[in-house]
């Protein structure tokens, strides 16, 4: 039995609201363990097994699950931040409330996790994940949201001010409402978009494809439009006449 931090440690081991900053874990079992409210910041915890624990409001801002399996762990109110995540295996974790900012998981299929409801992701490098179809209520302010998958998702109560999203696909998504102001969108895919009262003041919309999007009553003011495919949108909610397009692809609501 191992001893860390003058606690005992096994498979099943009640280490809740107990302090493990810095502590070394790597390649252990800690399969089924209650790590509730323990405060594990900066520790390492690569390789190690971590399925079913019990995470819940567990600080592990900084801390290393590169390779780690989280298979069924509940991280319900976490704090993440900074976390590194390489290639752990996230299957079925329960991420409600957690905050995951500044986390690394580009390319990430995030239909493989059990709940990312009111999750945060403000600042993560997200670029080229997989959200499509999902329902969703996080906060994405500042993320790296390059090249990722939103076909069909339904942002609801989202921010994402300040994020890159260009090259996302967006197509068929609904974003009605939502706050798009200044957000980085050069070459995304908005096809069949719900734009409808979007904000989308000095967003960056160079190359999009817009085409069959309902942007009625949405905010383009001060947004670059240079190239942008408006084909099938007849409802500005803006005037579209070609003189309100700047040189530079600036539209202007004269």
């Amino acid at each position: 039995m191992l001893v860390i931090n003058g606690h005992k440690i096994y498979r099943g081991a009640n280490l809740e609201d107990l302090d493990f900053i810095g502590a070394d874990f790597h390649g252990l079992d800690l399969s089924n363990c209650m790590f509730r409210g323990a405060n594990l910041s900066e520790a390492n915890l690569s390789r190690a097994n971590l399925f079913s624990c019990r995470l819940e409001k567990s600080i592990l801002c900084r801390a290393n699950l590169d390779n780690a399996n989280l298979t069924g762990a509940d991280l319900c109110e976490a704090n993440l931040k900074d976390a590194t995540l390489n290639l752990a295996d996230l299957k079925n974790v329960n991420f409600e409330r957690a905050n995951l900012g500044s986390v690394k998981l580009a390319g990430f299929d995030f239909h493989q996790v059990g709940s990312i409801f009111r999750a945060q992701f403000a600042y993560a490098i997200l670029g080229g994940s997989n959200f499509s179809g999902m329902q969703l209520t996080n906060d994405f302010s500042n993320a790296y949201l390059n090249g990722s998958n939103f076909w069909e998702a339904h942002f609801i109560s989202c921010s994402v001010r300040g994020a890159d999203l260009s090259g996302a696909d967006l197509s068929s998504a609904i974003m009605q409402g939502i706050d798009l102001s200044g957000v980085r969108l050069c070459g995304a895919n908005l096809s069949s978009c719900d734009l409808g009262g979007a904000n989308l003041h000095e967003a960056d919309l160079r190359g999009a494809n817009m085409s069959g999007s309902n942007l009625t009553h949405a905010n383009l003011c001060g947004a670059n439009l240079m190239g942008v495919n408006f084909d099938g949108v007849s409802d500005f909610g803006v005037t579209k006449d070609i003189d309100t397009i700047e040189p530079d692809g600036t539209f202007y609501n004269r």
